[in-house]
């Protein structure tokens, strides 16, 4: 495994952008960034608070993975969708339902796997997890006022 300042050049220096574009962008100057790439004496601290401007700078999660990794965690990215249209508890159901009949499919492919499955699969997961992000969306800018 790579350390953290091997990813962070790897990111900085792989980028589409020159490293005067990525500096611009983080509101930092270009020597401090060229330099927190660098081991030894010469190098610097990256504080973390520069992480995210770099991540969307880039648009390259190396790092994020990299942190993931050596934590033993995982993340994945979820779908930019709307809120739910209707806000209604059936809707619910519904997600559980179609839920329910991608795992089916899952184990299914477990049991007797098949390639050629494995793009309908993808394409259920896929549109499961756009059913969860509106959900979750649709939780998290939920307002008192729209119950009445």
């Amino acid at each position: 495994m790579r350390d953290l300042k091997t990813v962070l050049y790897l990111t900085v220096h792989g980028s589409e952008k020159t490293v005067e574009q990525l500096a611009d962008s983080m509101g930092i100057s270009a020597s401090y960034l060229y330099r927190a790439c660098l081991e030894g004496e010469s190098g610097c601290r990256f504080p973390l608070d520069l992480l995210l401007p770099l991540i969307q700078a880039t648009g390259d999660h190396r790092i994020l993975d990299h942190l993931n990794a050596r934590c033993g965690r995982v993340t994945t990215s979820l779908p930019r969708v709307g809120r739910l249209k209707k806000k209604d508890p059936q809707v619910v159901n519904e997600i559980q339902k179609n839920f329910n009949a991608v795992m089916a499919k899952v184990l299914e492919f477990f049991s007797d796997p098949d390639r050629a499955k494995i793009p309908e699969i993808e394409r259920d997961l896929h549109r499961h997890l756009c059913e969860v992000a509106s959900l979750r969306r649709t939780v998290k800018d939920f307002h008192q006022s729209d119950l009445f």
